[in-house]
């Protein structure tokens, strides 16, 4: 039977950590032309801080100065253009799959314009068709809900293997496991995900079925 792999994007085609140091010092080089202060200096503030954006904001009030406040640091770090790789066992996966003439999608948890700015930067739109990209910040519901799972199910005709991969058991996996999909989690295993990875301490229908510690893995799975 053919298969549709849809995949998730943060922490499995590349990784987050790697949009937060690109968004912070977004928001360190913002503020440093209009504040005339040292962006490293602003950096280092962000990185030492228990809060990065509370810390930032309580240095520039030390400084007197209040140009800025929460919304305005988030809207920098969200709509900037992030300086973020894709993954290379990830490219090498989507480029066989693409390859084998293999139906892929995307579906993705965030706001439009930020997870745009990812796919755009990450050169996705060359892997994924505009009808098989899924964000929540569009369809107006998140991982928590199936919807973007049954807008794929859909979109499918004919019965069709569906797979999801992603990396986050705490939302990836539970309404796809509910409708019968094959569950695939890309291991953290330098343990530098946003978000963690206790299996044991998840209910059985939040676990996948499969674990991967590369995401090539995958190329022996689906066939």
């Amino acid at each position: 039977m053919a298969a549709i792999i849809a995949f998730d994007l943060d922490d499995t085609l590349y990784k987050e950590k790697d949009f937060v140091v690109s968004g912070r010092h977004a928001v360190a080089e913002t503020i440093a032309t209009s504040t005339g202060l040292d962006g490293d200096i602003l950096r280092r503030v962000m990185a030492e801080g228990g809060d990065a954006f509370d810390a930032l904001l309580g240095f520039l009030a030390a400084k007197g100065i209040r140009d800025y406040n929460i919304a305005d640091v988030l809207e920098i770090y969200r709509s900037h253009r992030p300086d973020i790789k894709l993954d290379p066992d990830a490219e090498t996966t989507l480029n066989e799959l693409c390859r084998r003439g293999i139906d892929i999608a995307l579906i993705t948890d965030g706001r439009s314009a930020t997870q745009r700015n990812k796919i755009s930067a990450l050169g996705l739109y060359r892997f994924f068709a505009p009808d098989r990209i899924y964000i929540s910040g569009e369809t107006g519901a998140d991982k928590h809900t199936p919807l973007a799972y049954m807008n794929v199910a859909n979109s499918a005709g004919a019965p069709r293997r569906l797979v999801y991969i992603g990396d986050n058991p705490a939302k990836d996996f539970v309404n796809a496991n509910l409708a019968g999909w094959t569950t695939i989690m890309l291991r953290d295993s330098r343990g530098i995900n946003i978000h963690r990875q206790n299996l044991r301490d998840m209910p059985s229908i939040y676990r996948p079925r499969f674990v991967i510690d590369k995401m090539t893995e995958i190329l022996n799975l689906i066939h």
